[in-house]
């Protein structure tokens, strides 16, 4: 009998499990929280008194439909919005956070806003892009890179819910340099990354360049083929292997035929273009023979 008693007390007490923490009437987390809708008192996470959702609705219905709303679009936003406080467990506190905010930043500003508008993230980090986008165009990169440059800080600092104090920092900044100080209290690894992102940006932006004219786009342009013979005569006047008198003598004339063709009638292109292809064709020849690049 005294076996079969200590038997069953030992199964009772060694099987049990830890009791959760964070759930309701149970220890709050190591780090002070609870679930959604707890607030840890006295290390216990209680429900507190529930927010006054008549109250908040009509403080969101504002920030939905405006102060000029008729009665007919503002019964369904309200009952909606009730819905939605009673259904998130709003607390007291969160409730009264939105109520006596004044403005819309306040009510960012608020532990649950419940409206994805009032997000507060969102909300300071968009602006920040368009800063940046202009700041990045004071610095000549060109629009379109610009615009990834403000889309990838914009994707950033949401994701990484940069806080108030540097976005402020960023955007009260008149340059890139002075934006960029305004980040040294992020993380190391992603201040690094996000600089090294912009910076290959604007090195691209840098490195940009203009496209050669059409040489057919106006009147007095050169046929492709006459571009490319006045450059292999270049070529062939820098060839070290030719006299000097010679290299003199080829330099002058790729000079005059670049004078002479500066007018030359868009109606004679056909007929340039095939005798300048078949005098570079004789000049190249002439190069290889003699060993000229």
């Amino acid at each position: 009998m005294r076996a079969a008693i200590v038997l069953v007390v030992a199964v009772a007490c060694g099987g049990s499990e830890p009791s959760p923490t964070g759930v309701e009437r149970a220890a709050c987390r190591a780090d002070g929280s609870c679930e959604v809708g707890l607030e840890c008192w006295s290390a216990v996470c209680v429900r507190p008194p529930s927010a006054d959702c008549g109250a908040v609705a009509t403080r969101l219905a504002a920030v939905k439909l405006g102060n000029y709303a008729t009665d007919e679009q503002r019964r369904p936003m309200l009952a909606e919005l009730r819905a939605q406080c009673h259904a998130a467990k709003l607390t007291a506190r969160e409730g009264a956070c939105l109520t006596s905010a004044g403005t819309d930043d306040a009510l960012a500003d608020c532990p649950r806003a419940l409206l994805p508008e009032l997000d507060g993230v969102k909300r300071r980090c968009l602006p920040l892009g368009a800063r940046v986008q202009v700041m990045v165009d004071d610095a000549g990169v060109p629009a379109d890179l610009a615009q990834e440059a403000s889309a990838l800080v914009v994707e950033q600092c949401v994701a990484q819910a940069w806080p108030k104090e540097v976005t402020s920092c960023a955007l009260a900044a008149s340059s890139l340099d002075g934006a960029r100080g305004c980040l040294s209290s992020l993380p190391g690894a992603d201040r690094r990354s996000l600089e090294r992102k912009l910076q290959r940006l604007v090195i691209r932006g840098a490195t940009r360049r203009t496209p050669p004219p059409d040489p057919w786009a106006a009147p007095g342009s050169l046929p492709p083929a006459c571009v490319a013979y006045i450059a292999i005569l270049d070529q062939y006047a820098a060839c070290a292997k030719l006299p000097p008198d010679a290299r003199s003598a080829i330099s002058k004339a790729a000079a005059q035929m670049k004078t002479a063709w500066s007018g030359l009638p868009a109606s004679s292109f056909a007929t340039s273009e095939t005798a300048c292809q078949q005098a570079a064709d004789t000049i190249r020849q002439g190069m290889t023979s003699l060993g000229c690049p």
